[in-house]
């Protein structure tokens, strides 16, 4: 989670034994900063391994998972 004096700026729930990524939220004010990316990768780094993300994904969602799989 990241987080300011005054709100939450980025957060991912995830499942290692399930190995899936929940929920991720980035504050729309901070969002196109790499923040997301960086949960991602954190979040994969306490699992062990790659977590594909749960259904049902929003459009954004998708273009943003399109990217990072792009990216990786």
């Amino acid at each position: 989670m990241f987080t300011n004096e005054n709100t939450t700026l980025g957060l991912a729930y995830f499942s290692k034994a399930d190995r899936v990524l929940n929920y991720i939220f980035v504050h729309p004010s901070y969002r196109r900063q790499g923040m997301g990316r960086t949960l991602v990768r954190k979040s994969e780094q306490l699992c062990g391994t790659k977590l594909v993300p749960t259904e049902p994904i929003s459009p954004l969602g998708q273009k943003f998972f399109q990217a990072l799989q792009k990216g990786s």
